[in-house]
């Protein structure tokens, strides 16, 4: 009886635990399309369809961590990618954005901006941890420019 008990025990902990370590990764790749379903063999072409295809899952109830990973090459941003709380995962578990193995991804802009200095004035909604870490340019000149 108590043997039996034991391994009862011993399953449940191994369903908690095995429902607690589950992580969905997404890759992304110069060469892929948004219409694809974001796995290795048919990734995503863009950061920003991988982070609303991450919103939605977390919105979705999701309880895992979550992986995006970027295949080397350029990606080109026609705009700001921004990072929400909405892109948070839920207590307990991680979203990670990553490199593919050896390889480098790179995010850039059309535009080339220039003279960047880190910030030493530090306005009082920055978290603590950004302190020291954030860097920004002069784009006064940037008429045209969409952000």
């Amino acid at each position: 009886m108590k043997m039996k008990n034991n391994i009862l025990i011993m399953t449940n902990l191994l369903i908690i635990m095995s429902c607690q370590l589950e992580t969905v990764e997404f890759y992304v790749a110069t060469d892929g399309s948004d219409s694809d379903k974001g796995t290795i063999d048919a990734p995503f072409a863009t950061i920003t369809h991988a982070r609303n295809t991450v919103r939605e899952k977390i919105a979705g109830g999701y309880k895992g961590n979550i992986i995006v990973t970027l295949r080397g090459g350029v990606y080109r941003l026609e705009e700001t990618l921004v990072f929400g709380l909405e892109d948070s995962a839920p207590e307990g578990h991680t979203v990670r954005y990553k490199a593919y193995q050896d390889e480098e991804p790179v995010l850039t802009s059309t535009e080339l901006i220039s003279e960047w200095n880190k910030l030493t004035s530090f306005p009082s909604e920055l978290p603590i941890v950004s302190q020291g870490n954030v860097w920004v340019a002069n784009i006064e000149n940037a008429k045209n420019w969409q952000f």
